[in-house]
């Protein structure tokens, strides 16, 4: 998958989600946009060509794109133009993550266009289950974008990628590292390395990273988060989350509303 540079987006926290929508542009050959606070994700279906201040990106079918507030966009059109987009604001934060200019999703597009195109319209009607459903995506494209990130490990990328879309099934140790194409040892030694987290550790807490989220933004039972996060007993699943944020899950969504 090529990768255009990226922007440094904040992710400790959802995004508040604006729009949503699907976009058909046959009108205007050119079209230009500022939004000064928010941040836009596209799906491309078409090729077109595509300049953010003054920096000139070729944008085709399959690409998935990532704009930060405040940057000038101009598209130009080749014809007939439709993506699916979403307009949205992210709180500030000391850490952030590699958000992609562009990236070729490849034959994994028709999937990441369609987990958003599930919530279009839905913003002002379910803005939680939309806001968890981009916040989601937009994890994940950063952790595509990481793997060709200068400062961190290709194979530790990975990982995370595989990680990130596997949170809610069985993954051993052995499974990732097979994945990755390394051995059992190695992918220890590369996590503690760049991470400073055993592998298992590492899964446990991006699994209770997504619970405190699903926790504080939808009213799923405590069950049912649970099993989507691959943890079928309720008292395992509220023990794990106890263990590693210090509260129990009721208390958790108590205190988010």
């Amino acid at each position: 998958m090529a990768t255009a540079p990226t922007w440094p987006m904040p992710l400790d926290a959802p995004p508040c989600v604006v729009l949503a929508g699907v976009a058909i542009h046959e009108r205007n050959p050119v079209e230009r946009w500022l939004l000064p606070s928010l941040w836009t994700l596209h799906f491309y279906s078409y090729e077109a060509d595509l300049i953010l201040d003054g920096v000139a990106h070729l944008i085709r079918p399959g690409m998935a794109g990532i704009i930060a507030p405040g940057v000038r966009q101009e598209y130009r059109y080749r014809g007939p133009s439709t993506h699916v987009y979403a307009h949205f604001s992210l709180p500030p934060s000391p850490t952030t993550q590699p958000a992609p200019v562009l990236i070729d999703l490849g034959d994994a597009f028709p999937a990441y266009r369609a987990r958003l195109e599930e919530v279009v319209g839905a913003y002002d009607i379910q803005p939680q289950r939309v806001s968890a459903r981009v916040w989601s995506l937009l994890w994940d494209l950063a952790a595509l974008a990481g793997e060709r990130s200068a400062d961190l490990d290709v194979r530790v990328a990975r990982a995370i990628a595989f990680i990130e879309r596997r949170l809610g099934a069985c993954l051993p140790v052995e499974e990732i590292a097979a994945h990755v194409g390394v051995s059992h040892n190695q992918l220890i030694r590369l996590f503690r390395r760049h991470l400073g987290l055993p592998v298992v550790a590492y899964v446990r807490k991006r699994r209770v990273d997504r619970a405190m989220h699903l926790l504080r933004a939808t009213d799923l039972p405590l069950a049912e988060i649970g099993r989507r996060l691959g943890i079928q007993d309720p008292s395992a699943f509220s023990r794990l989350v106890r263990t590693l944020s210090g509260r129990n899950p009721r208390r958790i969504r108590r205190a988010a509303r």
